[in-house]
């Protein structure tokens, strides 16, 4: 007996199954991807406060020399969480084509779930922006100053 492939796994999932399937995995990333904001909150709040804590310690002018390390682990974490956000993203238009596809029409001829809407790119471009601006903003005016 040879061992199952691609093609029998895919043909023993039924429709409802596999629609399923696609909408967890569309679920799981649109988590993912304001999951991925939520850290970045935290994670940008966690470096500003502590730049500020530092600051506040032993002075503007024993922390110049770490403004520069500051400053690329703001960009590298912004850049990080971005990068995650967009993926996560591309991943669900993915799934999102794939569900509209298998799904079929209904009697009328209409899809019974709609293709990926350009509007679905707005809040995942929002969370990007934000983060640029955030970070942008918080190497002009860093807190070690």
């Amino acid at each position: 007996m040879s061992p199952p492939t691609d093609q029998d796994a895919s043909n023993s999932l039924s429709l409802d199954a596999h629609c399923q399937m696609l909408s967890e995995a569309m679920r799981d990333k649109s988590k993912a991807m304001t999951d991925a904001f939520k850290h970045f909150v935290q994670t940008f709040s966690a470096l500003i406060g502590g730049g500020i804590a530092l600051r506040l310690a032993y002075g503007a002018d024993k922390m110049k020399a770490y403004e520069t390390i500051f400053n690329w682990l703001l960009a590298l974490g912004g850049l990080v969480f971005i990068i995650l956000i967009i993926e996560n993203h591309r991943s669900w238009l993915g799934y999102r084509r794939k569900l509209h596809e298998i799904a079929g029409r209904d009697q009328s001829g209409n899809p019974l779930v709609s293709a990926p809407n350009p509007r679905a790119d707005l809040v995942p471009a929002l969370y990007c922006l934000v983060i640029a601006v955030a970070v942008a903003m918080a190497i002009i005016s860093t807190p070690l100053d």
